[in-house]
């Protein structure tokens, strides 16, 4: 099989910058720079892509934590990741954080595009929803909270899950975010997150829902919403 005129695209996770690079960065990485060095042996055209990715309440929450807004806490800390790969000697083509302006102006012409022909739209979405685990959760599926919020005890073997969530367990103040997401005032309407057991949050937020074009079933043209 020629190989020579086929090309090869890998990229790692774009990783959280909520914290300095640790090993199962490092061990995703090295996996994705043996299948590109492998791919180059057989001469294909590869292009291995790594980088930082600058948003979300995670990055929010470890910015505040330590003192910092959100941008100067990417400044500080997407150089280690940088630092880190070439000290492993990684080969990455090219390294990304989705602050640049290169990233952020494709995404906006691209969702600009398709709002303009009718793919997405614009709606809101409600439910519970788990930061750490950064999943929406039904509400049969959520635990209570943890005793100290007065709606009983997790099972013990969650509470050294528990431990492991950023910020405060309970944080009852409003979080202001892109997309305008909030937190329930008081803590008593929540439950806890059925796989890290963290308190959820109860959100209402703008989203863009995405359209899909009428599709052909059994020669009958039929819309389906995605949403």
């Amino acid at each position: 099989m020629d190989f020579t005129k086929r090309p090869y695209y890998i990229t790692t996770p774009i990783y959280y910058v909520n914290d300095a690079p640790h090993i199962g960065h490092a061990y995703s990485t090295l996996l994705a720079d043996a299948l590109a060095r492998y791919h180059r042996l057989f001469g294909e055209e590869v292009h291995f892509l790594t980088g930082t990715d600058e948003h979300g309440q995670k990055v929010q929450r470890a910015a505040a934590s330590s003192g910092r807004d959100p941008q100067s806490h990417c400044d500080a800390l997407s150089p280690k990741f940088r630092e880190l790969w070439s000290r492993l000697s990684v080969s990455n083509d090219d390294f990304i954080r989705t602050t640049e302006s290169r990233h952020t102006s494709v995404v906006s012409r691209v969702l600009a595009d398709l709002y303009s022909r009718d793919e997405i739209y614009r709606g809101t979405y409600s439910g519970w929803y788990c930061v750490p685990c950064e999943r929406f959760f039904a509400q049969e599926e959520l635990r209570v909270c943890p005793g100290d919020v007065g709606l009983g005890a997790i099972p013990a073997d969650r509470v050294p899950v528990v431990s492991k969530c950023t910020g405060t367990l309970v944080d009852d103040r409003c979080i202001e975010v892109s997309g305008g997401i909030s937190e329930a005032e008081d803590p008593a309407t929540r439950g806890a997150c059925p796989e890290c057991g963290c308190p959820v949050a109860s959100i209402h937020e703008p989203c863009y829902f995405l359209l899909r074009p009428p599709v052909r079933i059994r020669g009958n043209s039929a819309g389906l919403n995605m949403s």
